[in-house]
């Protein structure tokens, strides 16, 4: 017995139920949103990072940005290599 004591035992065993449950349904409640852990550890679940998702958008918004950059200088290339018309 949970130190000779019969309703520390069955404390001590409802707190273990109650934690698992909420753990057990905090993982349920994610897989259904489709995030599944990739790591079960010691140090607990690990789902892959969300911030990955907004890295790979930033890194899409860099690459219009660049995209629009290269056509504008390429653009202000043309201008300038066009021949003059002199009054």
């Amino acid at each position: 017995m949970a130190l000779g004591s019969a309703v520390m035992l069955h404390a001590e065993r409802s707190l273990a139920f109650v934690v698992i449950a909420i753990a057990l349904l905090s993982v349920l409640v994610r897989a259904a949103r489709g995030d599944l852990p990739v790591e079960l550890s010691s140090s607990g679940l690990r789902y892959e990072a969300e911030a990955a998702d907004a890295a790979a958008d930033a890194v899409d918004e860099l690459q219009n940005q660049f995209d629009e950059l290269v056509a504008t200088v390429e653009s202000i290339a043309a201008r300038l290599d066009a021949p003059r018309r002199e009054p």
